[in-house]
């Protein structure tokens, strides 16, 4: 009857560690994704970046040419309120 009470206790206290490792073992798991959907988040914000770099004559064109259309359009509101 006592070595029944022991191996029921060995038993159990078996289990607890297994739970708790299963438990460590699914919380480090999504840790790790996180982790690497943070990593692909920021090669993809990289890349892009890098992209827009790269083509920096065709960027400061349009660029001149948005800041020229709100100088025509700052003009033309002014030519309207002389009036």
């Amino acid at each position: 009857m006592e070595m029944g009470k022991i191996m029921l206790v060995i038993f159990i206290t078996i289990f607890n560690k297994i739970w708790r490792f299963y438990g460590m073992y699914k919380s480090t798991t999504n840790l790790a994704k996180g982790i690497g959907v943070g990593l692909l988040a920021g090669a993809a914000a990289a890349t892009v970046g890098s992209m827009v770099m790269k083509d920096k004559k065709h960027l400061k064109k349009n660029a001149g040419k948005a800041m020229h259309a709100v100088g025509d359009f700052i003009s033309n509101m002014e030519y309207m309120m002389k009036g």
